[in-house]
């Protein structure tokens, strides 16, 4: 199973405090986007639960977010309500590219640039 993370490392500085999101609840909103030459995002929709309150509390513009092993920092939210009236956050997050070519193995860069 995929692992999504929230910390509260803002802009590439140290956090010291991480919470899990529950990705069964993004699954089917969860993209992943890559343009040569320009961005390596992803995107989800988080829902406001009692049990992953603190993590959906920690989605703030810059901070940063571990998915599949690389950070993005969040560039854009959008909140709003599900179907049952719960909250919802609409995230956004972008990788820094220089560092995700620098920490990829070249055979994995050939077959993402494909």
């Amino acid at each position: 199973m995929k692992s999504v993370r929230i910390t509260n490392n803002l802009n590439n500085k140290t956090g010291n405090n991480e919470e899990r999101l529950d990705y069964n609840d993004m699954y089917n909103s969860f993209k992943v986007n890559f343009q040569l030459n320009s961005t390596y995002e992803i995107s989800f929709t988080a829902t406001y639960t009692e049990q992953y309150k603190d993590a959906y509390n920690m989605l703030k513009m810059g901070q940063g977010i571990w998915y599949d092993g690389r950070e993005y920092y969040i560039q854009q939210l959008e909140s709003g309500l599900d179907e049952n009236g719960l909250a919802t956050m609409q995230v956004t997050a972008h990788a820094i590219l220089i560092e995700m070519f620098e920490s990829t193995p070249s055979n994995q860069l050939k077959m993402i640039l494909r």
